[in-house]
């Protein structure tokens, strides 16, 4: 399922249309979902708003890292979020609060 979600997002990216931020959450939630947090985050990485790649996808929202910290808890690591500083770091330059995520 996650394979197929992620299949779709780059397929619309390949005929020239830029996914939209819940598209692109969707497909880091299957990730997640299925306990892939190594493709989730690999994901997430092309929606960081310094990725050079960016333009292919939607920037992270809020959204976005709530799915990584919920896909980090279910694989039993929810109070060392594989590496905080850089997800907090990651949020700070999209503009988000990690207050209004990491709580």
């Amino acid at each position: 399922m996650p394979e197929r979600a992620e299949a779709m997002v780059w397929e619309m990216v390949s005929k020239g249309m830029k996914p939209t931020a819940t598209q692109s959450n969707l497909v880091l939630e299957a990730w997640s979902k299925a306990g892939n947090m190594r493709r989730a985050e690999m994901f997430a990485d092309r929606m960081d708003p310094v990725s050079r790649n960016r333009e292919e996808v939607a920037l992270a929202t809020e959204e976005t890292y709530q799915i990584l910290k919920e896909g980090w808890a279910l694989a039993g690591v929810s109070n060392e979020i594989q590496d905080r500083r850089e997800l907090s770091g990651r949020m700070q330059n999209a503009g988000i609060s990690h207050q209004a995520v990491l709580m």
